[in-house]
């Protein structure tokens, strides 16, 4: 389902709402339906996100004798997965970092009345300076310096808060470029100083693997880049799932299709390392049955 609400206070999940009907889908195409992927994982004490986390420890860790990964998404909020190699029993780290791409889409939008609903390329970013005394004001945010396991959403990244932002930046006579500028580095120096945070001591993490929207503005791209370099020098590498054969867009929807398959042949797809879930592994969904349903479970006896 598509999130809609994810409300987390104190690292307890207080609620969490996804919409999209599995009835309605499974009566429309007839096929069996598997959706509601979080809240087994809430039912356990955890905080039910990321549930994509699954896809990167089973599919993205580099081959045995490397290094670890950390897969990044950058949607609306960003968020990050620290899997070791194959053959390495470790158990995956994920949280949250922070804002993805919220305000600087909101800002854009607010800018130009909807006209325009995200910085192309990150071109109006690119041509502002980052304004030092604002970058520490937003960077009071409690949330920044929780350890994981943690995740956030819209919730706590409002527009009331980025609106708060920038009316102090304008009172402290901020350009709008600066601002946007800004709020890329909040994003860009959070992922960054989050590896040094809160990665595994023992990870030496090698590469950067990034998805999400995000990958297509240059200039949070290059902010990344920079952060990351500032911090551990030139040893990880940033790239995209293109450049390990994944269509970054396609990306949600083989999440999806390997949660579905999991739950549907049994297996456990939650990582209580990466959401806090108390008892072990669970297998997450819920089950709508659909013409094939009979057919589906004769063929997995």
């Amino acid at each position: 389902g598509q999130t809609i609400w994810h409300e987390v206070d104190n690292k307890e999940s207080m609620s969490t709402l996804q919409i999209g009907e599995s009835a309605m889908i499974s009566q429309i195409t007839g096929i069996t339906c598997v959706s509601d992927f979080r809240v087994a994982d809430v039912a356990a004490g955890g905080q039910g996100a990321p549930v994509t986390s699954i896809f990167d420890y089973e599919i993205l860790r580099a081959p045995a004798g490397g290094r670890w990964r950390a897969i990044q998404n950058i949607g609306g909020i960003s968020n990050v997965t620290f899997v070791p190699p194959f053959g390495d029993d470790s158990q995956p780290i994920a949280f949250d970092n922070g804002p993805g791409n919220v305000f600087m889409d909101w800002f854009m939008n607010y800018l130009t009345d909807g006209s325009e609903k995200f910085d192309k390329g990150g071109k109006f970013a690119a041509s502002g300076k980052i304004n030092e005394e604002l970058f520490e004001i937003m960077m009071d945010l409690p949330y920044f310096h929780l350890p994981p396991p943690k995740s956030t959403g819209r919730e706590l990244f409002t527009t009331k808060l980025a609106l708060s932002w920038v009316t102090k930046a304008r009172s402290m006579g901020v350009s709008d470029e600066d601002i946007m500028a800004t709020f890329c580095e909040l994003t860009a120096f959070n992922i960054a100083a989050s590896y040094e945070k809160f990665a595994p001591e023992d990870a030496n993490i090698s590469e950067v693997i990034v998805s999400g929207g995000g990958i297509y503005n240059k200039h949070l791209m290059s902010r990344i880049k920079y952060n990351l370099e500032d911090i551990f020098g030139d040893s990880i590498k940033l790239m995209t799932h293109e450049e390990i054969g994944i269509d970054s867009k396609a990306k949600e929807g083989m999440v999806f299709a390997l949660l579905g398959w999991m739950c549907i042949n049994q297996k456990p797809s939650s990582l209580p390392s990466t959401t806090g879930a108390r008892g072990g592994r669970k297998i997450l969904g819920k089950i709508t049955p659909g013409d094939n349903f009979s057919e589906l479970f004769q063929l997995k006896q």
